[in-house]
């Protein structure tokens, strides 16, 4: 493999890396939401409006929209077209478009095994560890595989399939990401007609996240991503257990809060 496909592919998988940790707070962390969105609409105490309950769903959010939106950041390139090394990010966004200057790289032959083109003979000859041993049965699969995702007989993935997915990237996120804009990242004189975003926009835009990653985990690394179990039910417990069960504690911390309102009323008092 010539050495300039071996540093792009490996320049990709660190782009495919640091974009999945950040997946996989975004799920985490979504899974942490509806948790909170269930014991909120059960308990009669949070029902009520308060400051608290608003700062914790828009907490919610907008970590949400913000992890999103860095998942989906355009590279920074200077007017010759080159990446601006000083501005340059990691995301899934900026990996499709370097990917889409270099398809070929993802080719039939390195989802078989790394030789291009490969024949079954090929394959057997240099044989990759992780799909041992190899038959027949293994490399049909692995052909099949490759059809479903870059098209029957294609020697590689079209620059077409990857203008489609950045195109279905941009419009399930156009809306967070003017948000974000809008009212997140500055506070702009001119707004517009940006209302807050639903948290099921926010769904949709990480469901078509999580299948762009698979896609392009398997085309690069001929695997698919690591599966990560969130650990997100543990919040249960800290709300269903009382957080201060003591009367007299409950009384000893509610005098305690008294007195630092009147201290902080008096010293914004104008007089």
């Amino acid at each position: 493999m010539p050495p300039r496909k071996i540093n792009t592919l490996k320049r990709w998988k660190t782009f495919l890396n640091a974009a999945e940790k950040e997946v996989r707070l975004l799920k985490q962390f979504s899974d942490l939401r509806r948790q909170f969105n269930l014991i909120v609409n059960q308990s009669p105490v949070a029902a009520s409006h308060s400051p608290f309950w608003t700062f914790a769903h828009n907490a919610f959010a907008f970590d949400l929209v913000l992890r999103v939106c860095k998942l989906t950041e355009r590279q920074s390139r200077n007017r010759q077209g080159a990446v601006n090394k000083k501005k340059e990010v990691y995301s899934l966004q900026a990996l499709l478009e370097e990917i889409l200057e270099k398809p070929e790289y993802l080719s039939r032959g390195h989802y078989l095994g790394g030789i291009d083109p490969c024949t079954f003979e090929e394959y057997l000859r240099i044989h990759p560890s992780r799909r041992s041993p190899p038959d027949p049965s293994t490399f049909n699969r692995l052909n099949t595989e490759f059809d479903k995702i870059a098209g029957k007989g294609a020697d590689h993935i079209s620059k077409k399939s990857i203008e489609l997915d950045v195109a279905e990237l941009e419009r399930v996120t156009k809306r967070l990401k003017a948000y974000r804009n809008k009212h997140l990242a500055h506070i702009a004189v001119k707004k517009g007609k940006f209302r807050t975003p639903k948290y099921s926009e926010i769904s949709v835009a990480r469901r078509s996240i999580d299948k762009l990653m698979q896609k392009y985990f398997l085309l690069i690394y001929c695997s698919l991503p690591p599966n990560t179990t969130s650990r997100a039910d543990e919040i249960s417990d800290l709300f269903v257990e009382p957080w201060i069960a003591s009367k007299t504690d409950r009384d000893r911390i509610l005098e305690k809060i008294k007195l630092e309102r009147a201290k902080a009323k008096k010293k914004t008092s104008p007089l």
